[in-house]
């Protein structure tokens, strides 16, 4: 079934990539949304593609409420709490969108992910750093209250889930830490590319709705070319990872 062209989940380049990656698959697919929030733009791409079978896990108790209100009456499921554990999914395509950073146990949640990816399927997963990048502008002081109370969140992080909130951000994730995690569970790293450019960003959030697709478009063949021609290697990151703050890791089986 041929997609519409669209480029959904605008004002994340990680995001609407991967996305569109899957759309122009054919289906019927699978699709495995491993913390899937309260569900992005999935209630719009299934009314597209009647194809896709969604499968959401999410352990925030107030998203999956919503998450389920909104894929009400669509080929969605929810799963919530310890679920995951037993979830017996066999996904073609699983994918985790700035997940990792909350994430306590990384081991375990490999381990699911792995358990979950059917032979050929494709794991993306995408993770974000720059919620650990917090700036204050000595000039406005006023504005500092956000990224403190950030930073007192993400020390107090690890705290929180070891009594079962694991809600707050953890810790930053390095990709070497990814891929000895990956192989860890039997998956295998593909590809890495790095994403978000923070000035792109930031100017998604002025473009008016009549440009907003024409906008996505260039900022992600932007983002394609800086990985393809720029990415130098630098103390096992890149030069790009210190202006890109999401990297999206693609997985299969080993």
């Amino acid at each position: 079934m041929a997609a519409s062209g669209r480029l959904y989940w605008f004002g994340n380049a990680a995001k609407a990539r991967i996305v569109a990656e899957i759309m122009a698959r054919p289906g019927p697919l699978t699709i495995f949304d491993y913390g899937a929030g309260t569900g992005g733009d999935w209630p719009e791409i299934l009314r597209e593609r009647p194809d896709f079978r969604l499968v959401c896990y999410e352990p925030h108790a107030p998203s999956v409420r919503r998450l389920e209100e909104r894929l009400q009456g669509l080929k969605a499921e929810v799963h919530a709490g310890d679920a995951i554990a037993t979830l017996a999914v066999q996904a073609d395509v699983i994918v985790s969108f700035s997940v990792l950073a909350q994430v306590y146990d990384r081991p375990a949640y490999f381990a699911h992910a792995a358990r979950c990816l059917a032979p050929g399927g494709v794991f993306y997963l995408n993770y974000d750093d720059g919620h650990f990048r917090q700036k204050l502008d000595l000039n406005t002081p006023g504005a500092w209250v956000g990224p403190l109370k950030e930073h007192l969140g993400n020390l107090g992080g690890r705290l929180w889930a070891r009594l079962g909130r694991e809600s707050w951000h953890q810790r930053p994730a390095a990709a070497a830490e990814v891929e000895a995690l990956a192989k860890g569970a039997g998956l295998k790293v593909t590809s890495t590319r790095y994403e978000n450019l923070a000035s792109l960003k930031a100017l998604a959030k002025t473009v008016p709705p009549e440009k907003q697709q024409a906008f996505a478009r260039f900022w992600i063949e932007t983002e394609t070319r800086l990985n393809a021609d720029f990415a130098e290697a630098a103390g096992g990151e890149t030069n790009l990872w210190r202006e890109m703050g999401s990297r999206t890791t693609t997985l299969v089986r080993a």
